[in-house]
């Protein structure tokens, strides 16, 4: 409730920072609050003028596909991906991080994908090898 509460002053001072609308985004799918995270950050991502001013869309489109994962929808969460971002996952990580390509790789698995999600998680350990994250995902995916 307190980071809500932040967040949401923090998004009168400064609507357009795109840390703050991730992390006010992020406090209210942590407050059980997904459909409203949801609705939010449909609305930033459908409207490319606000889309746009976001160095970090990626991530926007990184939390709006786990909120849908985590709430059952699977499908839906790639189906997000593939809307907004066209370059390959692991190809972008080296500009943003591995966590995009391991929440794909986690709807995958989710939709029972495990031949897909290997293959992601093999190109994504070359780039992150030390990344704890991969490293587990990588894991899982290797398991028999």
């Amino acid at each position: 409730d307190q980071a809500l509460m932040l967040f949401n002053r923090a998004m009168s001072i400064d609507p357009s920072d795109g840390k703050v609308v991730l992390g006010y985004a992020r406090a209210l799918a942590r407050a059980d609050r997904e459909s409203e995270a949801e609705d939010f950050l449909s609305c930033i991502l459908n409207d490319k003028s606000r889309f746009e001013r976001f160095n970090n869309g990626v991530l926007l489109v990184t939390m709006l596909a786990e909120i849908k994962r985590r709430t059952g929808r699977a499908k839906e969460a790639l189906e997000t991906f593939t809307k907004f971002i066209p370059e390959n996952l692991v190809d972008i990580s080296n500009a943003v991080g591995p966590l995009p390509a391991i929440e794909y790789v986690e709807s995958l698995l989710v939709l029972g994908k495990k031949s897909s999600a290997k293959d992601m998680m093999g190109s994504l350990k070359k780039l992150w090898p030390t990344d704890p994250f991969v490293k587990e995902l990588y894991d899982i995916t290797h398991s028999s």
